[in-house]
């Protein structure tokens, strides 16, 4: 592709490949430095270019879009068309993390360059009502003109008006979705069996059905209704890590991404125990065992940290960015807090007359240090693999993570995406 750098195809594809591994923002600038000059040539080409090889990265075509994308690389004009074609797939994917800024300027490019596609629509309305912007109530309705049919869309149109307190719009959706649902037993319309006073709502999910909190509020429910899956690359890492018969503890599982794809792994001769203090999350935790008749899940309502007692959680929008505060100066006078019981680890596993710990995955929110302060003997005795989030407040490494495991002779290594392997030793 150096080699034919002059070509548009080989420049945009070069520009995908950072994406692929998970640069996303470099992929998006250097998309953008080229988007207007690719625009110029595709509608007034300075030379007759045949159509070549297009890639189309997995997770486009797992989003269902198979047959517009075939046909737009197929059908294009020329092969600066099909450059347009790769370059959106580049915003689609950044997208991914489409609930921050970088993700609803390339969902508005995704739009202009694929202004036919439902999902870039579905994307870019929940994208924006994560970021309160209530005008992509327009956008879920652009998407319900091109894809009338959506449970996704139609239970996204349904969110968006209960949570805004029209309930005579809200129903009329629920009412809608339920006249097309008919009688099919597909997990993607299995929400609509539920009240409109329920806690919760249903998304399918890794082949079951997990229950999630029913708004945009949450960046959980708007990733999954949007893309069906989970975003993060760890999660390919993880899912290839885990065998049958593991046991698995996910501190800080929210919702359950990471417990039930552990649970589907593990299977019923394994176990996964799901640490969660916040309550609403909890609440669907332990639904999604009832829905799925999954025994082999334990949901703690409760704070991992390293001492045993009582502990602050404060409460953001959104449930993902709740976090233990580890001294009153962490909290402003107008923070709100729930106390929540913490346990170590350790504690925890004696507790539950556990005998080996596999898999320790920990995302709680700066709060890592004190987690595994609090596993020393789980450490020491069943030596489990540990995946925890390295990056806190932005861009901030987690150093002092890195530094303990240091001390305790953990090897810290970082996850290449696409390639599912393990990069040399980093600290």
């Amino acid at each position: 592709m150096n080699q034919g750098i002059g070509h548009p195809l080989c420049l945009a594809h070069l520009t995908l490949l950072p994406c692929l591994i998970g640069q996303t923002d470099r992929s998006v600038e250097e998309s953008l430095q080229i988007l207007t000059d690719t625009f110029h040539k595709a509608f007034n080409p300075p030379g007759t270019l045949a159509n070549g090889f297009v890639y189309l990265p997995h997770s486009t075509i797992r989003s269902g879009n198979t047959s517009a994308l075939l046909e737009q690389a197929l059908l294009a004009k020329n092969s600066y068309f099909q450059a347009l074609l790769i370059l959106n797939q580049v915003f689609y994917l950044s997208g991914l993390t489409f609930y921050n800024h970088v993700g609803l300027r390339s969902l508005a490019i995704g739009i202009q360059l694929s202004p036919h596609s439902f999902q870039t629509h579905l994307k870019h309305g929940i994208a924006r009502l994560l970021n309160n912007q209530i005008e992509g109530v327009l956008s879920l309705q652009q998407a319900r003109q091109l894809a009338p049919s959506s449970p996704t869309v139609l239970q996204s149109l349904y969110l968006t008006y209960k949570n805004l307190g029209k309930h005579d719009l809200a129903s009329f959706w629920l009412k809608t979705a339920r006249q097309l649902r008919a009688d099919s037993e597909a997990l993607s319309w299995r929400w609509t069996e539920l009240e409109p006073e329920s806690p919760f709502t249903y998304v399918p999910f890794d082949s079951l059905l997990l229950a999630v909190e029913p708004g945009f509020n949450s960046i959980v429910t708007g990733v999954l209704i949007a893309e069906g899956d989970w975003f993060e690359h760890e999660m390919e890492f993880w899912r290839n890590q885990i065998q049958p018969g593991m046991t698995v503890i996910d501190v800080g599982a929210n919702a359950g991404v990471y417990t039930f794809s552990a649970a589907q792994r593990v299977g019923s001769e394994g176990r996964v125990l799901a640490i969660e203090p916040f309550e609403g999350c909890t609440r669907c935790l332990t639904e999604t065992c009832r829905v799925n008749l999954i025994s082999w899940v334990k949901v703690c309502q409760m704070a991992a940290s390293d001492q045993d007692g009582i502990v602050r959680l404060s409460i953001n929008g959104a449930s993902e960015l709740n976090q233990i505060a580890t001294a009153d100066a962490e909290l402003p006078d107008n923070a709100d807090y729930v106390n929540v019981t913490a346990l170590s680890l350790d504690s925890l596993v004696e507790q539950e007359g556990i005998h080996q710990v596999d898999l320790l995955k920990i995302d709680a929110e700066n709060h890592e240090l004190q987690v595994l302060k609090g596993s020393t003997r789980i450490l020491a005795q069943f030596k489990p693999t540990i995946l925890y989030e390295n990056m806190v407040g932005g861009n901030q490494d987690n150093l002092p993570v890195a530094d303990f495991c240091g001390r305790k002779a953990i090897g810290c290594f970082g996850i290449y995406p696409i390639s599912n392997s393990l990069p040399p030793e980093f600290g």
